[in-house]
């Protein structure tokens, strides 16, 4: 009797956990983040935040206006017009890295595929003349939960005074992550710019 009633209690939770699996069913959805429906500052200072199913953290809407300078058009177009996300590594060395997470409060996002995104370097604060492109190196790195599963580091040749984005695409460690940091390798005065992040996210 009491073998029965134990099995019968196993079946039972069994089809629990199977209806709640079919209640809750994972949803993969595929996204380009342009931030092209954002407003954005020629300026660091306007947080991304929460956008397209993920966080971004230490990233600002840059609007990217190509000033100018001595009757020269000047800096680095985004891939689609006319925000970019961004960052200085002088916010990098007071905030921390800026990230790309898939967790935060409210968050349905359970991990994601970073595949490929658009990044280019500039020098010199956003609102000043001094946005001509620079060469750098971004470092990518992939986490699930603390432990780090993935890392690419992509060079930036600069070829001024005005340039396209580069594309760069993620390898198949990058998939189903749930954080993903970037560390720019570059002079004090750099800025980074990306656009189009192309990434697949995990839902429930």
């Amino acid at each position: 009797m009491l073998v029965t009633l134990f099995v019968t209690s196993l079946l039972g939770a069994a089809a629990a956990a199977a209806a709640a699996a079919q209640s809750s069913p994972q949803v993969d959805k595929d996204v380009t983040a342009k931030f092209d429906d954002r407003t954005g500052l020629p300026t660091l200072g306007s947080t991304v935040g929460i956008y397209q199913g993920l966080q971004f953290k230490n990233f600002d809407v840059v609007l990217e206006s190509l000033p100018v300078v001595n009757g020269q058009v000047t800096g680095v177009t985004p891939q689609s017009k006319a925000n970019a996300a961004g960052f200085g590594t002088v916010t990098s060395t007071l905030q921390g890295p800026s990230s790309l997470l898939a967790q935060y409060p409210g968050s349905t996002t359970n991990s994601f595929d970073l595949n490929a995104f658009f990044f280019g370097c500039i020098l010199n604060g956003l609102n000043t003349e001094a946005t001509t492109p620079i060469s750098c190196d971004v470092i990518v790195r992939g986490f699930r939960g603390a432990r780090r599963v993935a890392t690419s580091k992509f060079e930036f040749k600069a070829t001024p005074p005005v340039q396209p984005m580069k594309k760069v695409t993620l390898n198949s460690r990058f998939e189903r992550v749930d954080r993903v940091t970037f560390e720019l390798d570059a002079g004090a005065l750099t800025v980074f710019l990306a656009d189009n992040f192309q990434y697949t996210l995990h839902q429930t």
